[in-house]
């Protein structure tokens, strides 16, 4: 065995290497860094020579490639950490703010919900124009073309067919475009175009220099929910905006839902009489039939122009089921309901998909599809609903007024503590991880009666009742987590 002996000038040397290391350790600065990635964490602890301010872009190494992070503020020295390195963008304070708001709301990592601000074919970042006016919230059931046509102004819709509609008024945006169109609108806006922006809900990401006005059609649409972490709701997330830059929110829709009512501080709301809807239970002889028995020979007896209603899975096929008939009558899903235009007939087979559905939400949502059918049904036509749940609370709703219905509906969510009452929070994940979500739970002093755990083979979901912000340490990638409000 050979053995090594330092002594004289060589020992002395590497005494000095050693020592101007550790003191390179100690005179670094430690951050703590949000990468923009899929991470287990919020943040992680990397140092740097440099001053970096909180919002700063840093290229980091991170699960052994390159990445990009946003650094969070300062960080316990750590021994074991990688150097960061600064790229000279910083995300301006409304945007920081905005993304740390938007994450807290929705339980969502910090890493992930700033890479909605921060895609890879970004240009420049925006300017700080923060204001710390409180924006003004309105609830309005319906919005004028002039409305939609003024400067500054950012237009959210639920379906981005209905950008058809915008079509040279002014930018469109949606994550569906071409990367370079969507580039073009990106630095039109940070140059502060002035002109109004129509778009679906990743619109609310772009890089806005002036901001005076958020509108948010029909923000009682599920086309609005976002189906990926961050989980949120464009509602929500354009009340966060306007309140990072205090622009005003409108929130429209022919039948304002109970969270945009309640923001708007409740007040009174007078909506148009609809056609009052023939209730018919269908006889099905096959439950594969798109259609009920009968519906054909009831439907030939129509004059007029007729919209058949129905799930966006059986569009399809109920198109080539009255492709051999004698009629003529339009088809469609949602996104015909939402186009608005007239029909002398309405006939709805897809009520069912909602009231067949659990949740406390149900009678509101089926109240608000009847409204806006019977909105496009003619007077003195025909307006049909098949339904197999011909006594649902729905249909009697349509019997009073619809103030009436949010007051008395507000009214049983306070009591049972629910949503926009109290916000709800939904988590799925795997059943072994029940006794990390049961200590987390113990840890935040969520009360029993406010947490239901429901089993099915190896997926567990669990609703709590709660403030969100106290549940913080459920983030997981492996776990999906949605709040309601």
């Amino acid at each position: 065995m050979i053995a090594w002996t330092l002594t004289g000038p060589l020992f002395h040397n590497c005494r000095l290497l050693a020592g101007a290391y550790t003191y390179k350790l100690e005179s670094m600065r430690h951050i703590a860094v949000a990468p923009l990635a899929v991470s287990r964490q919020d943040t992680y602890t990397y140092r740097t020579d440099a001053e970096l301010a909180a919002g700063s872009i840093v290229s980091i190494p991170y699960a052994g490639r390159r990445s990009e992070g946003v650094v969070i503020g300062p960080a316990e020295v750590d021994s074991r950490a990688k150097e960061a390195e600064g790229t000279g963008d910083r995300l301006p304070d409304w945007q920081l703010g905005f993304g740390r708001a938007l994450a807290e709301a929705y339980l969502s990592p910090l890493g992930q919900t700033f890479a909605l601000l921060l895609p890879k074919w970004r240009g420049d970042l925006p300017d700080d124009n923060r204001s710390d006016h409180r924006p003004d919230i309105e609830a309005r059931t319906e919005v004028s073309d002039e409305d939609l046509g003024r400067p500054r102004m950012l237009t959210l819709v639920p379906e981005r067919v209905m950008l058809r509609r915008f079509a040279g008024t002014g930018l469109c945006f949606s994550a569906t475009m071409p990367i370079p169109k969507r580039r073009e609108t990106w630095q039109e806006v940070r140059n502060g175009s002035v002109g109004p922006v129509f778009g679906t809900r990743s619109a609310l990401f772009l890089p806005w220099k002036r901001l005076e006005r958020i509108i948010v059609l029909h923000e009682d649409e599920l086309g609005h929910q976002n189906d990926r972490t961050p989980r949120f709701h464009a509602r929500e997330a354009a009340r966060l905006l306007a309140e990072s830059l205090g622009a005003k929110l409108t929130l429209a829709s022919p039948a304002p839902s109970l969270r945009a009512w309640d923001l708007a501080g409740r007040p009174d709301i007078a909506l148009p009489g609809i056609p009052t809807p023939t209730v018919v239970t269908p006889r099905y002889e096959r439950l594969e039939d798109p259609v009920p028995y009968g519906f054909l020979e009831k439907l030939e007896g129509l004059d007029g122009t007729t919209l058949v209603h129905t799930t966006q899975a059986k569009v399809a096929a109920v198109k080539d089921t009255l492709k051999h008939s004698s009629t003529s009558a339009t088809v469609g899903g949602q996104a015909s309901v939402l186009a608005e235009k007239r029909y002398d007939h309405v006939i709805t087979l897809g009520i069912d998909a909602i009231l067949a559905r659990p949740g406390y939400a149900v009678t509101e949502r089926a109240v608000a599809l009847l409204r806006k059918l019977g909105e496009v049904a003619r007077p003195g036509g025909t307006f049909l609903v098949y339904s197999k749940y011909g006594d649902h609370p729905a249909f009697d709703a349509l019997g009073k007024s619809y103030e009436t219905f949010l007051r008395e509906e507000f009214r049983d969510r306070e009591v049972l503590g629910l949503p926009p009452a109290n916000p709800l929070v939904r988590v799925v994940t795997t059943c072994k991880d029940r006794p990390r979500v049961e200590r987390v739970l113990d840890g935040a002093c969520i009360g029993g009666r406010a947490v239901r755990f429901a089993e099915d083979g190896d997926v567990l979901t669990v609703l709590i009742k709660g403030d969100p912000r106290a549940l913080r340490t459920l983030v997981a990638p492996e776990r999906r987590i949605s709040v309601e409000y």
